[in-house]
C-alpha cells in the first residue's frame, strides 16, 4: 500500500498505469518471498546450532567408550551434519538474492520511465559499489556462519581421525591394515567439501554484485486493446 500510494503521489500518467501496477505487485510478490527466504535461513541455523551441541556433546560424554560409537559421531555423522546444513542455508542464501536480483532489475525498469522521479532503489543501491569498491552488504555474518559450521566439521573430523588411531579405539586394527587410502579418503572428502562450499559462495558473492543485464527502456504509447489482442 505504501509503493503505490507513493506512486500515485508521483502523478504517473494514466497511459502506463497497468504496467507500473504489475510490476509492483510483482515486487511486492518477490519481496514477500525474500522475506520468506531469510525466515527459512534463521531456522536452519536454530536447528542446525542445537542439533550440532546436541551431536557434540553426546560424542564427548561418550568418548571412552570403546565400541566404535564417539569415532562414527565425529568422523561421520557430524561433520556430514554440518555439510547439509551449510548447503541447505547456501540454498536459501542463493535464493534470496536471486530474488535481489530480479527486484533491481524492476526497481530499474521503473527509474528507467520515469527519470525525474524519485522511485524505487533499495537493491540497487545494495548493490552499487563505493569508493572502495565495496558493497554496502554485510557480509561478515555469511562468512561466520560458513567459518562456524566448516570449522566444526573439521574439527570433529579431527577427533574422530585421533580416536581412530588409538589402540583402544574399536576401528584401529581397520586403520592399522589400511592407513594410507584411509588417509588419501579422509583429505580427499574434505578437499570435496571445501570445494563445493566456496564454490557455492563464490556464486552467491558473484550474485550479490553483479545485476541482471535488461533492455534499456522505451517510452511507447500504451494500448490496452492492442496488447489485449496480442
Amino acid at each position: 500500500m505504501l509503493l503505490e500510494s507513493t506512486l500515485q503521489k508521483a502523478s504517473i500518467p494514466e497511459a502506463i498505469e497497468p504496467w507500473v501496477t504489475l510490476s509492483l505487485e510483482e515486487y511486492k510478490s518477490l519481496r514477500s518471498e525474500s522475506i520468506e527466504s531469510l525466515k527459512n535461513q534463521n531456522s536452519i541455523l536454530q536447528i542446525g546450532t542445537v542439533s550440532l551441541g546436541a551431536l557434540v556433546g553426546l560424542a564427548i560424554n561418550g568418548w571412552q567408550d570403546t565400541s566404535g560409537v564417539p569415532e562414527i559421531l565425529c568422523f561421520i555423522i557430524v561433520p556430514l551434519f554440518c555439510y547439509v546444513i551449510l548447503i541447505r542455508w547456501l540454498g536459501e542464501v542463493e535464493r534470496m538474492m536471486r530474488v535481489g536480483n530480479y527486484i533491481a532489475l524492476l526497481e530499474r525498469r521503473i527509474a528507467g520511465a520515469y527519470p525525474k522521479k524519485r522511485t524505487l532503489g533499495w537493491e540497487n543501491w545494495l548493490r552499487s559499489e563505493g569508493t572502495k569498491k565495496r558493497t554496502p552488504q554485510i557480509k561478515v555474518a555469511y562468512l561466520v556462519v560458513v567459518a562456524l559450521f566448516y570449522g566444526a566439521a573439521v574439527v570433529s573430523y579431527w577427533l574422530g581421525y585421533q580416536k581412530i588411531i588409538t589402540k583402544e579405539s574399536f576401528f584401529h586394527n581397520c586403520y592399522q591394515s589400511n592407513s594410507i587410502i584411509f588417509n588419501i579418503v579422509a583429505i580427499s572428502i574434505l578437499a570435496i567439501a571445501a570445494l563445493s562450499i566456496f564454490g557455492y559462495m563464490s556464486i552467491i558473492k558473484r550474485d550479490a554484485k553483479k545485476p541482471l543485464e535488461d533492455i534499456p527502456y522505451e517510452k511507447e504509447e500504451y494500448n490496452e486493446s492492442a496488447s489485449i489482442e496480442s
